[in-house]
């Protein structure tokens, strides 16, 4: 999942930046006129991409702590972390 968020954050990137210079030959410079539809992409992606609930990373962070819970003196390691 992090490939794709990782596409999806590069893609509203250049959105903003492209929308900042003024646009391109192809494209107009005012194509993103939306300011509180891209900044709710852009904080879905980090949180995406930091493991936040109820995302899909979230759930894989949760397997990890749970299996490392078990292993005496590098459980504080593994937990602090992730």
């Amino acid at each position: 999942h992090n490939t794709l968020v990782t596409a999806g954050l590069f893609l509203l990137a250049d959105l903003v930046a492209d929308h900042r210079r003024g646009g391109t030959e192809l494209t107009p410079g005012h194509a993103v006129s939306q300011r509180g539809l891209l900044g709710a992409l852009f904080v879905l992606g980090v949180m995406a991409m930091t493991g936040m609930p109820p995302l899909s990373g979230f759930v894989a962070k949760v397997l990890l702590l749970q299996a490392a819970w078990g292993h005496g003196a590098g459980t504080l390691w593994i937990w602090s972390v992730l």
